[in-house]
């Protein structure tokens, strides 16, 4: 019996020792930490304000060690959850790569009085190990206190201020907008002085793009140019059917605003022919398009001297 006895002891030993020998290896595996943390920013809360309640889950080493498992919502007294949020970062702390994943409450008060956050359980998985662990927070006291007053209450006794603030600012307004409204004025008087008249500029334009000294000149291009040269004039001075309109439609236009019938009969050979040139090809004889560039070359100087426009007298040119 002696003997038997000392056999089992030795055997007991021999695997406690072998037990310690495994939680030493385990222990010196655990390379990483993990912790578990809850607090509120201020522990007296007025019962017409909030508290924010923040859990904080933190860890060292391998950042995709651990899994976390889906959790309810804290267990609150005389509080109810008014919002939440979480977020997650890495942070470099004691030269260790840190992930910090915090969970965010804002916390509504009942009543005046006492209240509590409850011990708060997380659990997760150490993906290393394959073994779930738990961790649990303490229980929070938070106390309600008296409101604050609400700082709407009293603002009747700016408004007086905010009245004659507004009033003076009113005044100084009007002020500066009707200065720069004169200085606009004036600014556009002396531009208006000082610009070039259309007509000048598309008699510009005119000669550069039908110069009759060019002995190459490209007369079916340029007659073609000229025919735009004349609805852009006409559009921009006279607002008549844009790029886009025909032939047609820019003649019954100036039909029914009373210009010369002359100057629109000109105004019409010289597009219509621009047509026919554009959708048939027929090269263009050079005294042709001499007879347009004389054309359009006199309608921008008729116009310069005010003969051309609505309601003007076929003989004399004069406004009726």
């Amino acid at each position: 019996m002696k003997k038997m006895a000392l056999c089992c002891a030795a055997v007991l030993v021999f695997f406690t020792y072998i037990h310690t020998c495994q939680a030493q290896n385990t222990d010196s595996l655990n390379t990483s930490s993990i912790s578990l943390s809850a607090f509120v920013e201020e522990t007296e809360v007025p019962q017409n304000r909030f508290a924010e309640l923040v859990i904080r889950l933190q860890w060292d080493g391998d950042l995709d060690r651990y899994e976390v498992h889906p959790f309810e919502n804290p267990i609150l007294q005389n509080f109810k959850i008014q919002g939440s949020g979480s977020t997650n970062r890495s942070a470099n702390i004691d030269g260790k790569a840190t992930a910090i994943r915090e969970y965010r409450f804002t916390l509504k008060p009942e009543a005046i009085g006492m209240g509590y956050v409850e011990s708060f359980i997380i659990k997760y998985t150490d993906l290393s190990t394959d073994v779930e662990h738990r961790l649990t927070t303490n229980r929070i006291p938070l106390q309600v206190i008296d409101p604050l007053p609400d700082p709407t209450s009293k603002t009747w006794l700016i408004w007086p201020a905010i009245l004659l603030a507004a009033a003076v600012g009113a005044f100084f307004l009007v002020r500066h907008m009707q200065k720069k409204k004169a200085e606009r004025e004036k600014i556009a008087q002396e531009n208006a002085a000082a610009a070039v008249p259309i007509e000048e500029k598309y008699l510009a334009k005119l000669k550069e793009l039908a110069d009759l000294n060019e002995p190459t000149l490209d007369c079916a291009k340029a007659y073609s140019g000229m025919s735009r040269l004349l609805r852009r004039f006409l559009h921009e001075r006279f607002d008549t059917p844009g790029l886009e309109a025909t032939t047609t439609q820019v003649a019954d236009f100036l039909y029914d605003h009373k210009f010369n019938d002359r100057i629109v009969n000109e105004l019409k050979e010289i597009l219509s022919n621009s047509d026919i040139i554009k959708f048939s090809g027929k090269p263009v004889d050079r005294p042709d398009l001499e007879r347009a560039y004389t054309l359009v070359e006199s309608i921008f100087q008729k116009s310069l001297r005010g003969e051309v426009g609505p309601h003007m007298n076929e003989s004399t040119g004069e406004s009726v």
